[in-house]
């Protein structure tokens, strides 16, 4: 499978030297990767609303016109695109109730180091084989499949487990243990005895609550708070 890339800076010298990395470790890794460059957020916006599609972006804060997080906005709530991980760079620090809405996978400063440009990149190709996995149930005779990607979250409803998705709602005859014990548990929090979500589409978390880009506000059961706040620092330290 080929892995694409996009650098979004108006800095000629950092999309330069961003692609030469990839292109290095593409080579030294035996890897299809495929990079491609734009200095604005414009035309990065253009190109993705065609037919366009990408793995990762690394996307300038500070470009000129329409910013990194203007652009970071209209990936996530327009295009509706929470697929594409989004790696911000800058030459300042202090982002980081702007960006908390867009869901990063990480954010780096200028001047960037080689080993981190590599680090997430790796990172971001170990997520992308985790979103080809499924999730498998019967119905009846028949045996069905879903993207992991895709799922929101899983909640039980009496005897039936269902399953709330970007796309549609799926129904089951089945138990949530049974989910929790099959999905992967890196990706998927148990938050209460009636739901297990994605926490990737995890866009606002307090101490009882947690609330999904899909717009779901799901209560956390006392009994998971200590570990979901654990898991969540976590994943975010795992980021840096």
């Amino acid at each position: 499978m080929m892995y694409r890339v996009a650098v979004c800076d108006d800095d000629l010298s950092v999309c330069s030297q961003v692609e030469k990395v990839i292109w290095e470790y593409s080579k030294n890794q035996s890897l299809p990767i495929e990079v491609d460059v734009y200095t604005s957020g414009e035309e990065l916006c253009r190109c993705m609303q065609g037919a366009i599609e990408y793995h990762i972006i690394f996307l300038d804060i500070e470009l000129k016109m329409m910013n990194g997080v203007e652009v970071g906005k209209i990936i996530r709530e327009k295009m509706k695109n929470e697929i594409v991980h989004i790696l911000y760079i800058s030459a300042v620090q202090g982002y980081a109730m702007d960006l908390f809405a867009i869901r990063p996978l990480n954010f780096l400063v200028k001047p960037l180091k080689e080993e981190d440009i590599i680090k997430n990149l790796e990172k971001s190709m170990e997520l992308s084989h985790h979103d080809n996995k499924v999730f498998e149930f019967k119905l009846g005779k028949a045996y069905y499949k879903v993207a992991l990607k895709d799922i929101y979250f899983f909640t039980s409803e009496g005897k039936k487990v269902k399953i709330v998705t970007n796309k549609d709602d799926l129904e089951y005859y089945g138990k949530l243990g049974d989910v929790r014990d099959t999905v992967p548990q890196e990706d998927f929090l148990t938050i209460h005895k009636s739901y297990i979500v994605n926490s990737k589409y995890i866009l606002q978390y307090k101490y009882d609550t947690i609330t999904l880009v899909s717009g779901e506000e799901l209560p956390i059961s006392q009994a998971y708070r200590k570990e979901i706040r654990e898991r969540l620092l976590h994943q975010r330290r795992d980021r840096k």
